[in-house]
């Protein structure tokens, strides 16, 4: 019989303004979370090893802002911290948390405590690095968990724009 424990981690998470974000970010996207996936793994820091718990979110990209000079899959894996596996569970307060189906602009790193296969991102400054996007056709929103306001998603898009310099600007749409 497997003993469940649940384990919550928390700590100071540095503050990162929207042009840090920008400029920071390996990739940043508009997508569609379609599936989350839990696993684990046993991750190595120094002397001991411990079992960490992530997600895997698979995430369909509608539209890239800024991207690497690769060509950027039109479907990724978000890695974030926290998950439940059959021996424990782990929450992150500070991590982004992505809900299947839920329409997203995410500022993306490959940052993570373990080497990151392709296609695999992590979300840069945890939940400073995910907009949740909502609203209709005509008029679509974006908000970020903690936010005192919402923003219009075309001046999200906007600012990003200027932080990069319009040359700079991948904006590919599938």
């Amino acid at each position: 019989m497997v003993r469940r424990m649940k384990i919550a981690m928390s700590g100071i998470l540095a503050e990162f303004s929207l042009e840090q974000l920008t400029k920071e970010a390996e990739l940043i996207v508009e997508a569609h979370v379609t599936a989350p996936a839990i696993e684990s793994a046993v991750v190595s820091l120094g002397p001991t090893d411990f079992r960490l718990a992530f997600t895997d979110n698979k995430v369909r990209v509608d539209n890239v802002l800024k991207a690497p000079p690769t060509q950027t899959p039109r479907e990724i894996l978000v890695r974030t911290l926290g998950g439940v596996t059959a021996e424990f569970e782990v929450s992150v307060d500070n991590e982004a948390r992505l809900s299947q189906r839920e329409d997203v602009v995410l500022f993306l790193s490959r940052d993570f405590p373990v080497p990151l296969p392709p296609n695999v991102f992590t979300v840069m400054g945890g939940y400073q690095g995910k907009f949740s996007v909502f609203g209709t056709s005509q008029a679509r929103f974006v908000a970020r968990m903690q936010a005192e306001k919402e923003l219009e998603l075309t001046n999200l898009r906007r600012t990003i724009q200027e932080h990069l310099g319009y040359k700079q600007l991948a904006a590919t749409r599938w």
